[in-house]
């Protein structure tokens, strides 16, 4: 019965360039704009999708997450909320026009990256390969149109009216 069951998963195995990666970098998290790294405790993350191999089906390690401790987190959370400063911190005052080109920088970088996140999409929650990569262009499609919409907003709102005799922004 188990020789049966893995020759009836043979037929189903994905393509080379679609097979489960798992990650082998030092683990890292962001904290004040500088990645550091995690040497302390981790916990893998397994896909859910069972791989055949040497006669056994296996979950295959898609990576590790770092466990951070009490102390790291309250770093990156004082580091978050001087970030913020109340509303009056960098991002939350910036220009439109500065996050725009940010978040189009961001996703130009996100496209060149379509396969490696489709295919992890794939492995990590069990989607089939064709709805991964449309997620993921609907995502990206869903970002350029806010983009645009809000260059609209930012259009509309800089012009002048003329309303009971005053002019106005």
């Amino acid at each position: 019965p188990k020789e049966k069951i893995m020759n009836a998963f043979k037929w189903i195995a994905a393509p080379a360039e679609r097979q489960a990666t798992s990650f082998s970098g030092k683990m890292k998290y962001l904290v004040e704009g500088e990645i550091r790294s995690w040497d302390g405790p981790s916990f893998e993350v397994l896909s859910p999708v069972y791989q055949p191999t040497a006669k056994v089906l296996e979950r295959p390690v898609l990576g590790k997450c770092p466990l951070l401790d009490e102390t790291t987190a309250q770093q990156a959370l004082a580091a978050a909320v001087r970030a913020y400063d109340k509303g009056r911190g960098v991002w939350p005052t910036a220009s439109v026009a500065f996050r725009i080109r940010c978040f189009e920088k961001f996703l130009d970088r996100m496209e060149k990256r379509r396969l490696e996140v489709a295919r992890l999409i794939c492995w990590e929650i069990a989607k089939p390969w064709n709805d991964a990569v449309k997620e993921f262009d609907r995502t990206v499609a869903y970002g350029r149109e806010t983009v645009a919409a809000l260059k609209d907003l930012a259009r509309a709102g800089s012009r002048f009216v003329l309303d009971s005799g005053f002019r106005a922004q």
